[in-house]
């Protein structure tokens, strides 16, 4: 049997994604390689607005269970900058990177095994966000574009102001769109009504560890996810269309501070 062709392939990922989603992960085998390469089914990227040409900005690479080897060494290449970044995958063959770039440039991510020797590549180009929206009437649009999470609340990596007073937890006017919480190892997010889309599956990856968790916002686009962490930990934050997977927001970062342990707001 073939390899199917590139858009089968996108299409697959959805089924894989809501799969894991649902603890029941399916991993689709890799294309033939010297060297067994990352599977390109299980791989997420970030999209970026278009910006100046002499800017890059972040583009979030992130694999689910699966989409690389136990422990195994890969690198992510921009190949338009040369700009190359070598990271580990987990146990689980999860993994997060973070490249720099601008919309339409190429993304080259290889396995590397311990003698140095390369896979075949994994290619992604970077997709120029619209930002375009579903109606407001409701139905389904596969060219919807999701809403980056509300990073109002992890602004510079602060905690929010006032996420401890329960009074704020429960004033709908007033209360911020996301709160987090560390407990037991375990950051804990907490994206309100309006986060994102209605619907849209939520990327949460910890760019330090390699851990990543993907949890579907609900008819309001609240959505909650749980990643492990620490203090200091770099989270990346973005979303895909649950019609349309080659359709992603922009990431956003945080660094995990040393405020807000031990329970939820």
């Amino acid at each position: 049997m073939g390899t199917p062709s590139r858009p089968t392939r996108r299409r697959l990922l959805v089924v894989a994604l809501l799969a894991w989603v649902s603890c029941d992960p399916s991993v689709i085998s890799p294309l033939p390689s010297p060297i067994e390469e990352p599977d390109d089914n299980l791989i997420l990227t970030s999209s970026l607005t278009a910006a100046a040409p002499e800017e890059d900005f972040l583009v979030a690479v992130v694999g689910l269970p699966g989409a690389a080897a136990a422990g195994g060494t890969l690198e992510v290449l921009n190949t338009r900058t040369g700009a190359a970044t070598t990271l580990s995958a987990t146990d689980a063959g999860t993994f997060s990177a973070a490249v720099y770039g601008q919309a339409k440039d190429l993304i080259e991510l290889r396995a590397v095994a311990d003698s140095g020797e390369k896979s075949n590549a994994v290619v992604f180009e970077v997709r120029e966000y619209q930002g375009k929206r579903a109606p407001t009437a409701g139905g389904v649009d596969a060219a919807a574009e999701p809403a980056p999470p509300n990073e109002e609340g992890f602004a510079e990596g602060r905690a929010p102001d006032g996420a401890a007073d329960p009074d704020d937890k429960d004033d709908v006017t007033g209360r911020l769109p996301v709160y987090w919480w560390l407990e037991a190892g375990t950051l804990n997010i907490e994206g309100r009504a309006g986060f994102t889309s209605p619907n849209a599956l939520v990327v949460a990856a910890n760019n330090t560890r390699g851990t990543v968790d993907v949890s579907p916002a609900d008819a309001t686009g609240a959505a909650v996810l749980a990643i492990e962490a620490s203090v200091g930990d770099e989270i990346l934050l973005f979303t895909q269309s649950p019609e349309n997977p080659t359709l992603t927001s922009p990431a956003t970062r945080f660094f995990v501070p040393a405020a807000r342990t031990g329970g939820a707001p």
